[in-house]
Parts: structure tokens; sequence; C-alpha cells
């Protein structure tokens, strides 16, 4: 199984290496009419993806990554922190295309607010959970710099996090995304010998980079407010390598 993953996402570097398009995994936190840098208006958010699906894009979700059930023009839509209108203004959108999405939640903030935004609670992510469109992952519980952490620090709030939505939704929580992007060796070697997280995104931008099987430091574009024009001019291999 491991060798056939190998001999698969080297034939499709390869492949890709020749094409305009390669799959890229998107990061959007808050869709909604807010002041925040990290929010994108529903009608951005709604035209972000009528202009993929107009290029001919289709939608998978990290376990899909995982399993290498995705070509080229693959898009995963991902949310980091779980704001509470992933489910308000978000969804209504995706459900209108049947779009899949993955929800990463950082498990401090259930149920609270932060930047005085509401976020969800535990009923919205069960719900969520059984959505057939979104897939659940963990943002650790703290949602503080995993590489300022020592061993069990580490250990316990990746660990925790992946108690609680587990005992919440009653699903394994199996893709996971690092606070801020930051983590180093430590944080690797902890979740990949003592975890079983499948798959693990950064905030590095770039298109969808699996070498040597390894899938805990998955590249990921952020989508902002601002960045319409990048999803309607940028979105190709020679976009991307031009932008950044």
């Amino acid at each position: 199984m491991i060798v056939k993953k190998i001999i698969r996402n080297t034939l499709m570097y390869l492949y890709s290496a020749r094409t305009e398009y390669r799959p890229t995994i998107l990061m959007y936190h808050s869709v909604d009419n807010n002041k925040y840098f990290f929010t994108v208006s529903k009608n951005e958010f709604k035209g972000q993806i009528n202009i993929l699906l107009e290029k001919g894009h289709n939608f998978k979700n990290m376990e899909d990554i995982y399993n290498g059930n995705y070509n080229n023009k693959s898009i995963v839509i991902t949310f980091d922190d779980g704001y509470k209108d992933n489910l308000t203004n978000a969804l209504p959108i995706l459900e209108k295309y049947n779009i899949p999405a993955t929800i990463y939640i950082a498990t401090s903030f259930i149920g609270k607010k932060e930047h005085g935004l509401e976020m969800l609670n535990s009923e919205n992510i069960k719900f969520l959970s059984n959505h057939p469109l979104i897939e659940i992952g963990s943002h650790t519980h703290s949602h503080t710099d995993l590489s300022k952490m020592n061993d069990t620090q580490i250990h316990k709030d990746i660990i925790e996090a992946k108690n609680i939505l587990e005992n919440m939704t009653g699903k394994e929580i199996l893709h996971f995304s690092y606070p801020r992007g930051r983590y180093n060796q430590k944080v690797l070697q902890i979740i990949k010998e003592q975890t079983n997280i499948k798959t693990a995104t950064t905030v590095k931008p770039g298109f969808v980079n699996i070498y040597n099987n390894n899938f805990l430091e998955l590249n990921r574009m952020s989508i902002d407010k601002g960045k319409y024009n990048f999803i309607i001019n940028y979105l190709t291999k020679k976009g991307i390598e031009r932008y950044f």
C-alpha cells in the first residue's frame, strides 16, 4: 500500500510539472462582513467558488488528499479556528454547489467569542460532523505556537483537542492544521509517532506537495480579504510561481 502511494504520488508530481494546474489547498477563516483581514464576505466567497467552477476545478477534502483521490485541478477548501459563520454563511454556499470542506477547530474557542466573533458551539460541531460535505479536523486546544512548547506540552495540546472533538462527534479526528502555521521537527515527530493523524496543513504557500509520502507538511494558500484577484488571476502553476 505504501509503495503504491509513493509510485502514485511520484507519477502525479511528474505529470503535474507539465500541466498548467496543480492540486491546491485553500485556507479560509471567517466568511462574513466584518473588518478583519482574515475574513471574506459571503459574496466574495460565492464569487470565488463560481470562478473555480468556471475554470473546471473539482473539490475534495483532506481525506481525499490522503487517499490520492484527486487530480491536478482539485481544490480543497479549509477553514481554521471554527468561526460560527462557517456554518451560517459558508455552508449554504457549499451546499448550493455540493462542495466539501474541512473545518479545523481550536477546541478552547468552542462556544466562545474570538475578535468579537461567535465561534461554533458543541451542538454546531456535532451537526457539522454529520453533514455529508463537512470533515472536522483539529487545530489544537490552546491555539498557540507549538514550536515553543516542550514535548509534554505539545503532546497534551494535540491530544486534548483530539479527545474533545472525538468525544463530541463520535468520530476519529485524523486531520490537523498547525496554529499560525508554526511547528518544528519535534512537533512533527510527536504527531508522527504518538498520534494517528493522517494529514497536517501549514501556511506555506504552494501546491499540494507530497514528497517521500510526507502528509504532515502540506502547503496551503491563505485566502483573506483582498485576495479575490488572486483567485481570478493566479491560481495556476505559473501564476502562483509569479505571485510568490
